[in-house]
C-alpha cells in the first residue's frame, strides 16, 4: 500500500468505506495476504486464466539469460 500522500490516503479510505471492509483492514491486511495459499492461487488461476488467450513475456538481461523458444 503506497499512500505516501493525502490524495491516496483519502482514496483509500474511501475504497475501504465504500466496500465495507472496515477501519481495521489496514492492520488486518498483511494477514490476509500471508493466509492466502500457492494451492488457492492455482485454483483461481485455472478457473480465470486461459493458458491459449495470453503471451508470455519474459524481462531478462539477454546476455545472462538463455530462453527457450
Amino acid at each position: 500500500m503506497r499512500l505516501d500522500t493525502s490524495q491516496k490516503i483519502v482514496g483509500f479510505l474511501a475504497s475501504i468505506e465504500y466496500y465495507g471492509l472496515g477501519l481495521d483492514y489496514m492492520d488486518r491486511y498483511p494477514g490476509l495476504i500471508n493466509a492466502v495459499t500457492a494451492a488457492e492461487v492455482q485454483r483461481v488461476a485455472q478457473k480465470h486464466l486461459d493458458p491459449d488467450r495470453y503471451a508470455p513475456a519474459v524481462v531478462a538481461d539477454p546476455t545472462r539469460v538463455k530462453v527457450k523458444e
